[in-house]
């Protein structure tokens, strides 16, 4: 039998023979499926949103959310809540999220402005030509809207979207230049989409829909631009400034080490997967 057994999944703690560390806000899914929030130094054992199954212990590298005010969109430096004319309307932070707080914004296209392309725009994000980045958000439909389109950092000017499908949470279309698209289910009817490319052009945040009749849009939370080949979790930002999750630390050492660790023999068991 084993001398160490850490069974995260089961016991959702941390043996005190390890020291763990990160510095910054971080979330995880908790057994409700809700989107917690975490302090510095506060170990996360995450769950599917959907089964509420614990996946163990989060253990995460460092990354940054660009996007400011990731939560009140309308908040933004260079937010734009309409695309070519005034076809909609963006009401912030009032709508309940898959935090479980009222803290979502709903994005409605305006009566009698016909059934043009409406898109929620925010630019600049300060990314970098050549950088891989990954461009996700938590979205549900509204009214009789199912389709939105995510789109990246500027891959190129055409191929640099997905198409998501929110009444049966489908990929739809996967632009050329993507070079990974997600979407995930959360309760509540919500998603949490994502697309990954290199960036070749200036950084937009960017998520719309077409042709979509008067009083459709979305509702949409948690958004997030990191420099990465895939999502991780939501970092959340606010006061007009990016924010940074320290990697995660999972520590044994001394003599916590040297009671369990045979120097001339044994067999070390780890079981991990990518999110």
């Amino acid at each position: 039998s084993p001398l160490l057994d850490f069974n995260f999944a089961a016991t959702k703690k941390l043996d005190p023979r390890i020291t763990f560390q990160r510095t910054g806000l971080a979330s995880f899914t908790d057994e409700f499926g809700l989107v917690k929030i975490v302090a510095d130094n506060a170990p996360r054992f995450d769950h599917d949103p959907i089964t509420r199954e614990c996946k163990g212990l989060l253990i995460e590298e460092s990354r940054t959310n660009l996007l400011k005010y990731s939560v009140d969109f309308a908040s933004i430096g260079g937010y734009n809540a309409n695309y070519s004319a005034a076809r909609s309307t963006l009401t912030s932070t009032t709508e309940l999220a898959p935090d479980g707080t009222n803290t979502a914004s709903k994005y409605v296209r305006t009566a009698g402005q016909g059934t043009g392309e409406v898109a929620i725009i925010v630019n600049p994000l300060g990314t970098s030509s050549g950088t891989v980045y990954t461009t996700s958000v938590f979205v549900k439909n509204f009214g009789t809207n199912s389709v939105v389109e995510l789109v990246n950092v500027r891959a190129t000017s055409v191929h640099d979207d997905s198409q998501f499908n929110l009444a049966n949470g489908t990929i739809i279309t996967e632009g050329s230049d993507i070079s990974l698209t997600t979407i995930t289910p959360y309760p509540n009817d919500w998603y949490r989409i994502s697309v990954t490319a290199t960036a070749n052009n200036a950084g937009y945040f960017w998520v719309r829909i077409y042709s979509q009749p008067e009083g459709s849009g979305f509702i949409l939370w948690g958004g997030q631009v990191e420099a990465g080949r895939y999502p991780t979790s939501y970092i959340p930002t606010d006061n007009n400034a990016s924010v940074s999750r320290g990697e995660d630390l999972v520590l044994i050492d001394g003599t916590e080490f040297t009671d369990f660790f045979n120097t001339t023999e044994g067999t070390s068991v780890v079981h991990a997967h990518m999110p």
